[in-house]
């Protein structure tokens, strides 16, 4: 059975549980609630990554290239971080991909690496089955449908959705994949340059330092 929230804690405050604002309408000694134009459920989203599945994520390749020798869903070394963070332009599809420690919310929970894929065109983020499982940190727990999980550093925790499923017989196009959506960059406040010559691109804060600084020889690699 799939929860409907993550139920061990309390939302944010200024978190929105829903990936819109809802309008409100007021009629005859009533409410009436309804989703604003062109509201798409987070269930409703479709995002065509067929080619990132879980055996690729923790392949000996994506484990040398996005988790820079740090394997996928690993315990994480350092936590947390300033911004920026450095990705690879990964594969055929030219996929925008990076390793980010990330932690869910409340006390002692593990920070494990996670390895997202940066998509300015999906308007919510999302975490696979897998990955939440793993930041549930008990296989036997039910997987919610959304999760609050910080990423980098504890400035904040935004809700995560689970990546949809699908069916048997129609699997959903990206349940495999992590994706970082708008909602997420805008919440966090932070930019993005990809310099297509090396391969790399760059999430940093909006700030002159981080945007012209040079990639280390260590993003290089």
């Amino acid at each position: 059975m799939i929860e409907t929230q993550d139920d061990a804690y309390i939302p944010d405050k200024d978190v929105t549980v829903r990936a819109a604002t809802s309008y409100s309408f007021t009629g005859i000694g009533d409410s009436l609630m309804v989703d604003p134009p062109g509201y798409i459920a987070p269930d409703q989203q479709d995002l065509m990554l067929i080619d990132i599945t879980s055996t690729i994520l923790h392949s000996k390749e994506c484990t040398a290239s996005i988790g820079r020798g740090n394997q996928y869903l690993s315990r994480a070394k350092s936590f947390p971080l300033e911004w920026p963070a450095t990705g690879v332009v990964y594969g055929y599809n030219k996929r925008l991909m990076i390793s980010l420690p990330c932690r869910r919310r409340g006390p002692n929970n593990k920070v494990l690496n996670i390895f997202f894929l940066v998509d300015t065109g999906s308007p919510m983020s999302y975490l696979c089955r897998e990955a939440m499982t793993a930041l549930i940190g008990d296989p036997t727990r039910n997987v919610p449908a959304q999760l609050f999980v910080a990423v980098q550093n504890e400035s904040f925790y935004m809700p995560f959705f689970m990546s949809p499923l699908g069916t048997k017989e129609v699997p959903g196009h990206f349940r495999d994949a992590n994706v970082l959506g708008m909602d997420f960059l805008q919440r966090a406040g932070l930019c993005m340059t990809v310099h297509t010559p090396i391969d790399l691109f760059r999430l940093f804060k909006s700030d002159d330092r981080s945007m012209f600084q040079d990639y280390s020889a260590e993003d290089l690699d």
